[in-house]
């Protein structure tokens, strides 16, 4: 997946939650008339401008309010519609509710684990089935960090009133990790193999055959 960064107003570039690229970002002050008749900057509001599309992010403080939702990586084209659909349901709300989002994204990832063939009836179980089958294990701590798993794990689905922020990113994040690691990855391996000559193709299944105790 390409580079992703957060929106920050403190940063000149970081990944345009308008168009999605990575690029720098001009900062640009917010004035105010004040009588008697003059401008002055608006301390408490500022914009940056998208060098890449031209559109404005809008900030009160250290908060965006425009446009209206957090730092969300865009979803990867290879999520499945109906988890993209609850993806983004949770990108669109995560500015006015955090723990909505949050509670979303929990949903999402266990919805994810029911779609790759691990519908175990505990997440926990979920996870730990999706390791052994090659998920990488920072993935599963990861997940633990978030409270996804472990003694103090939130249901899929529930509201927690200590989620934030960061706990939505860290979440958003790990739902694309997790389709990238089980959907992508083994798709563009599976358009490669398909690139290749029918003659290798054949070697390597004769291979694959000799090291299986095949004829």
């Amino acid at each position: 997946m390409p580079t992703f960064i957060p929106p920050d107003r403190d940063q000149r570039a970081f990944t345009c939650p308008h168009c999605g690229v990575l690029t720098q970002q001009k900062r640009l002050a917010i004035f105010v008339q004040v009588h008697p008749g003059g401008m002055r900057p608006f301390e408490e509001l500022m914009s940056h401008e998208c060098t890449h599309c031209n559109e404005p992010t809008i900030w009160w403080h250290d908060r965006m309010i425009i446009p209206d939702q957090t730092s969300f990586q865009p979803p990867n084209e290879d999520m499945p519609e109906d988890i993209k659909s609850d993806y983004l349901e949770a990108a669109s709300i995560s500015a006015r509710s955090p723990r909505g989002a949050a509670a979303i994204l929990r949903l999402c990832v266990q919805n994810l684990c029911t779609e790759l063939g691990f519908g175990q009836s505990k997440l926990d179980d979920a996870i730990a089935a999706m390791v052994s089958a090659g998920l990488p294990t920072q993935v599963l701590n990861a997940l633990d960090v978030v409270r996804v798993i472990g003694n103090n794990a939130v249901h899929p689905g529930r509201i927690d009133i200590s989620d934030d922020q960061d706990a939505v990113a860290a979440l958003a994040q790990l739902v694309n990790l997790i389709v990238e690691d089980r959907i992508s990855k083994p798709r563009h391996i599976s358009e490669n193999f398909d690139k290749l000559p029918q003659s290798i193709k054949d070697a390597i299944a004769a291979r694959n055959a000799r090291a299986s105790g095949g004829a």
